[in-house]
């Protein structure tokens, strides 16, 4: 897949892997500047985990993390999705 004029790759990841902490670091500090507030980063690796949860991370050309999307389960079968994010 192209994307913003270079190939990028959209991988399944351990939530708790350093390009996830990356991605939901990085939608947490848009999200607090955005809203002006700090706060500890509430993502938590276990809330995707489960037999519906996941995290998605998309990796440039060099294996650098540019976007994130994970699933949150919720009551079974439902779930949401989450900490989506494409640098800027």
């Amino acid at each position: 897949m192209d994307f913003m004029g270079g190939a990028v790759e959209i991988v399944a990841c351990d939530p708790s892997s350093p390009d996830a902490r990356a991605m939901s670091d990085a939608l947490w500090e848009e999200i607090q500047g955005r809203y002006g507030f700090t706060a500890t980063n509430p993502f938590d690796p276990v809330d995707f985990s489960g037999p519906v949860g996941g995290f998605w991370v998309a990796v440039d050309s060099e294996g650098k993390p540019v976007g994130s999307i994970a699933v949150t389960p919720l009551d079974p079968p439902a779930a949401e999705l989450d900490v989506m994010y494409v640098a800027p």
